[in-house]
């Protein structure tokens, strides 16, 4: 197992690498697509999590 620091840079990198693949692969419009996704996601994640404690 990883320290948290080494997970978390691990995680950032892999999330620059992916990003950048993104924008290379389709431009523009695909990283406004992509990126209205992960924030779509990320809000969906918070309601679900704000429910689950709820209950």
């Amino acid at each position: 197992m990883l320290p948290d620091d080494a997970r978390g840079r691990g995680a950032r990198a892999l999330g620059a690498l992916l990003g950048a693949a993104v924008v290379a692969g389709n431009g523009r419009a695909g990283l406004v697509a992509h990126a209205a996704a992960v924030v779509g996601a990320a809000a969906y994640g918070d309601r679900v999590s704000e429910s689950a404690r709820a209950s």
